[in-house]
């Protein structure tokens, strides 16, 4: 029980170290959405999507993670990013 709770209490750590990053992602999006306003740019990038999920993918299949589930997430993660754009 103990090796439990040292284990879940790394995974608190990386949780905290994963919002921290989500938000620093959020943040870039944001200014990139002002980018985007100022040059009359779309806010939804279907190529980018594309070259984010091939990338992640390939990143996936190598480090013995299952694709689709790495996939899943960062659907979420883009939204969120289009949101905070528009």
């Amino acid at each position: 029980m103990e090796e439990i709770i040292k284990l879940r209490s790394y995974i608190n750590e990386i949780d905290e170290k994963i919002l921290d990053l989500i938000i620093e992602r959020i943040s870039l999006s944001k200014e990139i959405g002002v980018i985007k306003k100022q040059n009359g740019i779309e806010i939804i990038d279907k190529e980018r999507e594309e070259e984010i999920m091939k990338k992640l993918e390939s990143m996936a299949n190598v480090k013995g993670m299952n694709p689709d589930t790495i996939k899943k997430i960062w659907v979420i993660l883009i939204k969120a990013s289009y949101e905070v754009e528009g």
